[in-house]
């Protein structure tokens, strides 16, 4: 079993490996807004109380933030990723804050869990947006 383990594992690209949730929750709100722009369906949540002018942006958000902070970090180009996780941050919020709006009480675990990856999502951005910092400290200090 271990060996199949392994043999699967050395077939794989090593991000997958490295960064799954991050890959997994990227490509969900890709998807998610892919969804809505060609008019799949929305969250009724975010439907009933916003203006369909903002449910548009919403999903572009959660389209753009996906896909910048899955390009950054496949590519590993650290500005893309931090860019896409303020995006994504800034929507989960929106999502868990309408979820409260309309659900009240009943809602609240649902708004805890979305908000918490909005949560994740700025506390990596601010991770990652800081060692570039510290990368760039270090590189002019040698220079």
């Amino acid at each position: 079993m271990r060996s199949l383990l392994l043999r699967l594992a050395r077939q794989l690209p090593p991000i997958l490996l490295e960064e799954p949730w991050a890959l997994f929750i990227k490509t969900a709100c890709i998807l998610s807004g892919v969804t809505y722009l060609f008019q799949l369906g929305s969250p009724s949540a975010i439907s009933r109380l916003l203006p369909p002018f903002v449910v548009a942006l919403w999903n572009v958000d959660l389209l753009l933030g996906g896909a910048l902070g899955l390009a950054g970090l496949i590519r590993r180009i650290r500005r893309w990723e931090v860019a896409g996780l303020c995006l994504l941050g800034a929507s989960t919020v929106v999502y868990a804050t309408v979820i409260l709006a309309v659900a009240g009480r009943r809602g609240i675990v649902a708004a805890l869990l979305i908000g918490s990856f909005g949560v994740a999502a700025y506390l990596r951005a601010l991770g990652s947006w800081a060692a570039g910092v510290a990368i760039r400290e270090r590189v002019d200090g040698a220079g």
